[in-house]
């Protein structure tokens, strides 16, 4: 499942030039939280669920959790501005904050097919034997 998070791309809302002349606007410090809940397909499983992780800085905080329920995948992601402007000197900060929640957010939830639960497994049924020929007149 490709962008499992839905919040990926704060690099090209905040951060797509190497330097800045200008103060960067980010509007009214804000707060994105969301969970998504994946039910998987019958017979299959999360192969690795993606690392998640965090950060805080002078610009906001980021945190990614992943959780496996069985049949459930769930991500949790949370992502938090503080600032309304960052001024050219700092810009570079920012640009590594958002890279930084980017590169988190960007991996894959990847699938794969699940193995038979062992209680499940069923041992070849040998054929059963065949009666004894008829004997001939």
């Amino acid at each position: 499942i490709p962008r499992p998070t839905g919040l990926d791309g704060q690099v090209d809302r905040f951060a797509t030039e190497e330097a800045r002349a200008l103060p960067i606007v980010m509007g009214p410090p804000m707060r994105f939280a969301v969970t998504y809940r994946y039910v998987l397909p019958d017979g299959y499983r999360a192969r690795e669920l993606p690392a998640g992780g965090a950060g805080e800085g002078p610009f906001g905080s980021y945190r990614v959790a992943w959780a496996d329920e069985g049949a459930v995948v769930s991500v949790t992601a949370d992502l938090t501005y503080t600032v309304d402007q960052v001024a050219p000197g700092d810009y570079p900060g920012l640009r590594d904050f958002v890279r930084a929640f980017d590169a988190i957010i960007a991996a894959p939830l990847v699938l794969e097919k699940a193995d038979p639960p062992a209680a499940s497994r069923t041992e070849p049924v040998p054929p059963a034997p065949r009666p004894p020929a008829p004997e001939g007149p």
